[in-house]
Parts: C-alpha cells; sequence; structure tokens
C-alpha cells in the first residue's frame, strides 16, 4: 500500500493544528493561555516570540493592520480605542498640541458636529478622529503609507532595470539577460523587506499614538471633573452664608 502523501498547505495546517492540539492538552482551558504559551507553541512553527507579542498586543486593542500585501507589509493600519470621559470644547487647543507633540507635525483640526478632526498628509497620511458618545470618546487613528512604495520599491527597480539593460547591452543577451532577471529578483526582494519594515513600524506608531491619545483624554477629562467639584465646594460656604444673612 503506497503511502499517503501531503501537500505543502496540508502540511503546514497539520502542523498548526497539532501544535494547537498540544497547547490545548498542557494547561487548563477554564484558565485560558498565557502568552508564554502561546509563543512556546508558536516557536514550534517557527515563529518569533516578537512577531507573537506583536500579534497579541494587536488583538488586545481589537484592531489590526491591514493584511500584508505583495509589497511586504500593509498599505494602511487603523486602530480605535474608546475613553473615558469627554474633552470639554474649550480645551481642544490642548489636544490640538499633544497631537503635536506626539507625531512632530502640524497638521490640521478641523471640527465636524460634536466631533473633532486633525489630518496631517506629510511624509505620509494620519488621521485622527475624536467623537464623544455616552460620556466617553472614541479615538480612531488611521495611517496610510502606501505611497513609501514608490521610494521603496518602484524608483530602486527603474534603476535596476536600467543597469539590466546596460549589461545587457554590454555582455550580450545570454549573459546580460541573466544579470537583468537577477538584478531585479534581487532588488525587489530587499525593497519588499525594506517596505516591510517601514509599513510595520508606521502601524506600530498609529497604535501607540491611539493608545497615548487616550491615556491623555483620560486624564484631561479627569482634571476637569477634580475642578469642578473644588468650584462646587468652594461656592458651597457662599451660598450657606447667603441664606444665614
Amino acid at each position: 500500500m503506497a503511502e499517503r502523501r501531503f501537500s505543502d498547505r496540508d502540511m503546514n495546517a497539520i502542523i498548526q493544528r497539532a501544535a494547537a492540539l498540544q497547547l490545548e492538552g498542557s494547561v487548563d482551558k477554564s484558565a485560558g493561555v498565557t502568552l508564554d504559551q502561546i509563543q512556546q507553541a508558536a516557536s514550534e512553527l517557527g515563529i518569533s516570540a516578537d512577531m507573537v507579542a506583536q500579534a497579541a498586543d494587536e488583538i488586545g486593542t481589537g484592531n489590526q493592520p491591514a493584511g500584508r500585501s505583495v509589497f511586504g507589509g500593509p498599505t494602511s493600519a487603523e486602530y480605535s480605542r474608546t475613553a473615558d470621559g469627554i474633552v470639554p470644547e474649550g480645551e481642544l487647543p490642548g489636544l490640538l498640541k499633544e497631537i503635536r507633540r506626539l507625531t512632530g507635525r502640524t497638521g490640521y483640526p478641523k471640527s465636524i458636529g460634536n466631533a473633532f478632526e486633525w489630518q496631517s498628509n506629510q511624509p505620509d497620511g494620519l488621521l485622527v478622529t475624536f467623537t464623544p458618545r455616552n460620556g466617553k470618546t472614541l479615538i480612531d487613528v488611521r495611517a496610510t503609507f502606501g505611497q513609501w512604495i514608490g521610494v521603496c520599491i518602484v524608483l530602486p527597480l527603474m534603476i535596476s532595470l536600467m543597469l539590466g539593460f546596460a549589461a545587457l547591452g554590454e555582455f550580450g543577451p545570454e549573459f546580460g539577460g541573466a544579470v537583468l532577471v537577477i538584478l531585479q529578483l534581487v532588488c525587489f526582494a530587499a525593497c519588499r523587506e525594506l517596505f516591510g519594515r517601514i509599513s510595520r513600524a508606521k502601524s506600530k506608531s498609529a497604535q501607540d499614538l491611539a493608545v497615548a491619545l487616550e491615556n491623555y483624554v483620560e486624564q484631561e477629562a479627569e482634571a476637569v471633573v477634580k475642578q469642578q467639584a473644588s468650584a462646587e465646594q468652594a461656592s458651597t460656604p457662599k451660598i450657606h452664608q447667603t441664606l444665614i444673612g
């Protein structure tokens, strides 16, 4: 009887399922699993612990960057956070100053109804929106960085193509053609890796920005509540004196 054979896809699925089964059998299901246990299982698949930690962080926020593209990484990322409290309209200049400090960009603020929006297009797209709702503030950060494809991939490929054609004219179709193909393949692989690193860094920055703005809004909202409480306490004795008088 011939031995059963599996495709690459089946092999990956079997390995992943086996690792999951091993993990399930080693922990109490009611208690869940720890990050270390997930990293241990992922290591069996050749996945680094750092990548597992990054994925866990993204899932923990309920957001993930757009899927990996043929260019080696996502071309956009969007993260949402919900802050307890609302920043009063009079405190919006302080919020704008904080956004500019965190991003290092000037950007352009705009109010849309009861929502506040800040946008920057240089060196790439970044849009931050604050929407108050039921005593809370929905913070949405959207970053777009597909324009880096031109710098990281298209331009280097054009240069490598020109060099390849020069080699083609210098060494003839046989050797020059091989040089042309190799240059294009090597250049695309290197450029793809470069764009992947840039896009992952941009995604992480957008995520960090969302978290930082959530903390800022909550701190400002708490400060406003304390100020209002102090003002009420200060006015109470005056009202009492007026009633006595």
